[in-house]
């Protein structure tokens, strides 16, 4: 049955999921040009402050986080991220002025490019390292490691959950649930320390849904989609979510109201599409009934 309710969940939008760790909209080409030539002025005029470095990697994985899965282009990106985060973390603290938020951005920099550029494995033990460090120190606390640690379950059980269906074997079935049930812990715990993270939401809300607890999952893919219409993967949880618990009319208002707010995005017209569907699905259940 879980297997299936997996299935369930999302049938509706093309596409595997794609967990968010921020909460950006889509940004004009202008923005990211003026934010790549400040910070690249910044780091060549203050080579051993990390803070530039740390907005540059932030800029590259917003940017890179509007591509598709698979893209080039988003590989690079996240190269290029990661490779920015490793040299912030070169800053010699002993030396030069660092403090412990600028080596905790840098190490959930360094989990963040790699699970944005699809390296969920090596993304899992840097951010399980942030989290707990065997040798000491480590960020306990740290509600953006708790978040990306909660995406990379939450796409592994995906992933594995997938496989369960595909080789019906209920035992992957158990291992995409363990991953699932981690998330949602994961996530909760961001949220309980940063309440604001609104990408931990979703997040929650999706382990929920991916459990089977649709209902529970409702009011989180609420709460974000009201934050941030114009985020896709917001917009997507909500609609799949209601279509799954039958409400075909909420599930296209809430498409509608997205597409409506991003005239230009390159997914409108597939979009569109499932629009049209949904609304034939409810044609023909009107048909159907006494």
């Amino acid at each position: 049955a879980a297997a299936q309710l997996s299935t369930k969940w999302h049938r509706l939008i093309f596409g595997p999921i794609i967990v968010l760790l921020a909460t950006s909209s889509f940004l004009g080409a202008s923005k990211w040009k003026n934010e790549e030539t400040l910070y690249s002025w910044a780091m060549e005029v203050s080579p051993n402050t990390m803070t530039p470095r740390l907005e540059y990697g932030r800029m590259l994985l917003d940017k890179a986080q509007d591509l598709p899965e698979g893209n080039p282009e988003r590989l690079q990106l996240c190269e290029k991220a990661l490779g920015i985060y490793e040299e912030s973390l070169e800053v010699n603290p002993d030396k030069w002025l660092v403090t412990a938020l600028d080596r905790e951005r840098g190490n959930v920099g360094l989990g963040n490019a790699l699970l944005i550029g699809g390296d969920l494995k090596t993304a899992e033990l840097v951010f399980r390292k942030i989290l707990h460090d065997p040798d000491g120190g480590g960020y306990p606390y740290s509600a953006e490691a708790h978040q990306g640690l909660g995406a990379v379950l939450l796409s592994r059980g995906e992933d594995v959950g997938r496989r369960a269906i595909h080789e019906s074997d209920p035992l992957l079935q158990d291992q995409a649930e363990k991953m699932w049930k981690e998330s949602l812990s994961h996530y909760s715990q961001a949220i309980e320390l940063q309440p604001l993270l609104h990408g931990a939401r979703y997040g929650l809300g999706a382990s929920l849904a991916f459990l089977g607890k649709y209902e529970e999952a409702l009011p989180h893919f609420e709460h974000t989609f009201s934050i941030n219409p114009e985020n896709f993967e917001f917009a997507r949880g909500l609609a799949e979510v209601q279509g799954t618990l039958g409400k075909m009319h909420s599930a296209i208002r809430t498409l509608e109201a997205h597409l409506a707010l991003v005239p230009s995005a390159p997914y409108r017209g597939q979009l569109a599409k499932t629009v049209a569907q949904l609304e034939e699905q409810m044609r023909n259940i009107q048909t159907k009934q006494p």
